[in-house]
């Protein structure tokens, strides 16, 4: 069987303006108040972008010290323009270290100026985390254009995408169910210290994850219409994006117990059948991962290669499952792996 994996790294889309303008009610605009712009890496649809990001939460520090509180400010979109609540100004001598997430996360707050952070994020698969900074700021700087301030977001989570194929072409595959086991769902945070601009200089921009814990089963596919690979339809994304968004973090090995697999690893819950008589090839009810209430049998395939043994910040993962019929009817099948690197989302192909 063969297993792809594909990596992409967010690199940062071009400056899109918004408008000059800043419009509050009944409060005076002048040069020192802060307006904002945010860009976003380029990516494919469903992905936050640069055109669909539509808030964002900002803390600022000036002195070490809060500069707009410790629950920060809320930026919203409106139309095509950025507006704060507050309305908030820039200091006259001293210059503003922000730190911005995207979508608002009630519960984070910036307790720390010298660490700041976003703790205990839960993460459910859905959510595309944005993180961006602007280190030594004031209304004079580079990063400041047309009066406001250039927020560059990049992605937090590892994008991981997931297809589904026939190995053989005699077969049929019914997919019930696919999941992620193994995967911890609640980290930890920790803006880099430097201004994300557009390029990514240094993995030290990238920010890290620290505190995983909570390991659990992540549904990628789970519906009452199984999923069917056949000759009309040899390979399918079994869900509606094809993906999930998951927390960086060191892969496990998957390795078979007397209970199951432990490690991080895809299970997929599926039958398979003679395409030509529509005879049911596996699984038998004797076979080890059998389910009885569907009728279908668990593969397993783990996610840690020799290639590929991380999930790393703002990189786009894609899985191929090439699926046959177990040989020892253990749900194990063997894999090829290999993996291309990509620059950004645009030089990647068009495979999903």
């Amino acid at each position: 069987m063969k297993w792809e994996v594909t990596i992409l790294m967010a690199v940062a889309a071009s400056v899109i303006s918004c408008s000059n303008n800043h419009d509050e009610v009944n409060v005076p605009v002048t040069d020192q108040a802060i307006a904002f712009t945010a860009t976003v890496p380029k990516a494919r649809s469903e992905v936050t972008t640069t055109a669909t990001i539509n808030n964002f939460k900002v803390w600022a520090f000036a002195n070490g010290e809060h500069y707009m509180g410790e629950n920060g400010v809320d930026v919203e979109k409106i139309g095509d323009k950025w507006s704060s609540d507050p309305v908030i100004y820039w200091p006259v001598d001293d210059s503003l270290n922000f730190f911005s997430i995207s979508p608002t996360i009630k519960t984070a707050t910036q307790n720390n100026p010298e660490n700041p952070n976003i703790p205990d994020f839960i993460n459910t698969g859905k959510t595309d985390l944005l993180y961006a900074v602007n280190m030594n700021e004031s209304r004079t700087s580079t990063n400041v254009r047309n009066n406001q301030l250039v927020v560059n977001f990049r992605h937090a989570l590892s994008q991981v995408n997931l297809k589904c194929a026939r190995k053989r072409d005699d077969i049929k595959v019914v997919i019930h169910g696919l999941s992620l086991d193994g995967i911890k769902s609640i980290g930890s945070f920790n803006y880099p210290k430097e201004t994300t601009e557009a390029n990514i200089s240094s993995d030290e921009t990238r920010g890290t994850w620290s505190d995983l814990k909570y390991t659990e089963s992540i549904p990628v596919y789970n519906d009452n219409a199984p999923v069917t690979l056949n000759s009309a339809q040899p390979e399918a994304v079994p869900n509606n994006t094809g993906y999930i968004f998951a927390l960086p973090q060191p892969l496990e090995e998957a390795v078979k117990t007397a209970d199951g697999y432990t490690g991080s690893c895809v299970k997929l819950l599926c039958e398979i059948y003679d395409e030509s008589s529509s005879t049911k090839i596996w699984p038998a009810k004797s076979d080890t991962n059998y389910d009885e209430s569907t009728g279908a049998g668990y593969i397993v395939f783990p996610l840690r290669t020799a290639v590929t043994s991380s999930w790393d910040t703002g990189r786009r993962y894609i899985y191929t499952l090439k699926i046959d019929v177990p040989e020892d009817g253990s749900g194990k099948i063997d894999f090829d792996i290999t993996v291309d690197d990509y620059q950004n989302y645009d030089d990647a192909p068009d495979i999903l």
